[in-house]
């Protein structure tokens, strides 16, 4: 006789490697966005913007228990716009950097979600 739960479990086991790694990927991404903060629109910020962005995106499409990692991401981002946002010496470049952590944030993280969501959806896995 097999037990399903322990087919089950080692199943869901299996992807906790790699939410492992795309959240460490997150991390990655975002401390290297953060030091290119002093030049925003160069082309190294668009990169890491857009890459933890899409980061985001994949450690949530793996269990939803990336959506910690978008939590920390997330109140960084809060914080980082706080500042951002106190500074009046930045009028029109805070906007356009809002604009830019707006699009990377709550367009490409739920696109990459989605797309990773409907793939399997589609596919006829289930899980």
């Amino acid at each position: 006789m097999v037990d399903i739960t322990n087919i089950e479990l080692s199943r869901l086991i299996l992807l906790d490697s790699m939410l492992l790694f795309f959240t460490a990927l997150t991390f990655l991404c975002h401390v290297s966005f953060m030091t290119f903060r002093e030049r925003p629109f160069s082309i190294p910020w668009l990169f890491w913007l857009f890459a933890t962005g899409v980061s985001i995106g994949l450690a949530t499409s793996i269990k939803l228990v990336g959506l910690f990692i978008t939590a920390v991401v997330g109140l960084y981002t809060i914080y980082d716009l706080w500042e951002l946002f106190g500074d009046l010496h930045l009028p029109k470049v805070r906007n356009q950097i809002f604009l830019s952590l707006f699009f990377s944030f709550v367009i490409i993280t739920p696109s990459v979600f989605r797309s990773n969501s409907w793939r399997t959806l589609w596919s006829g896995q289930r899980g």
